[in-house]
């Protein structure tokens, strides 16, 4: 779908499987219609700023490629505000909770307690919950707010403690409707606090999408400690 937005943005001039998350040389794919996978483009000085197509590649590279397993996020270890991104790579992003601030939780002395973007604390867990799942299902159809009853604001609206109906903090850089008489909650969320990816066939389907990549998804990653 990298390519076909390109396409459809007039980026480039032929449809086809060109761009991919992380770049793949030639001598690592298999024999069909794809010789090699490159990374989308920056954005470029060059272009013309005022044509929607010259932004294209950076919104691609900050928005849609930071909720692949195999990329870090946004919230980044050491960078401040972006409660409810903090999450690991790979495996770790599902396996290794993290608190929603980033900080972390541990009795280890060597982790620094107040920079964000570290895991909770040092250890896997076999059963995600919630909130690891929505440090990255919030977007395109919000089924992570959903599920929590949750809702976007209107553009330019207030939000926060001395708001009603929205939470008192943020998340994923914003404020959200939190109104159970406008958005009530999914009631396995309410009643029994199920991770909303765990709902409605015990993850097994969550498994086969996040793990279809083979081989190289299972590789050993970062747990950013």
């Amino acid at each position: 779908h990298l390519s076909d937005g390109f396409y459809e943005i007039g980026q480039i001039s032929e449809k086809g499987s060109l761009f991919g998350v992380f770049p793949v040389p030639g001598h690592l794919t298999d024999e069909g219609a794809v010789d090699r996978l490159v990374q989308p483009p920056a954005f470029s000085t060059s272009d013309d700023p005022k044509r929607l197509a010259s932004h294209f590649p950076d919104l691609v590279r900050k928005e849609c490629m930071q909720c692949h397993l195999w990329s870090e996020g946004r919230g980044l270890r050491g960078r401040t505000g972006f409660d409810g991104d903090y999450r690991g790579a790979g495996c770790a992003a599902c396996h290794v909770p993290y608190a929603s601030t980033g900080l972390s939780d541990s009795a280890d002395r060597s982790i620094t307690k107040t920079e964000p973007g570290h895991p909770r604390r040092h250890v896997m867990t076999a059963a995600p919950s919630t909130q690891t799942c929505v440090t990255c299902h919030y977007g395109d159809a919000s089924i992570g707010l959903q599920f929590r009853g949750l809702s976007q604001l209107p553009p330019n609206s207030a939000g926060g403690p001395d708001i009603e109906g929205t939470t008192d903090v943020r998340l994923n850089r914003t404020f959200y409707v939190n109104d159970n008489s406008l958005t009530p909650p999914d009631v396995r969320h309410a009643l029994r606090g199920l991770p909303w990816a765990r709902g409605c066939d015990g993850g097994r389907g969550l498994a086969r999408e996040h793990g279809r990549c083979g081989g190289h998804f299972l590789r050993i990653v970062p747990w950013h400690l």
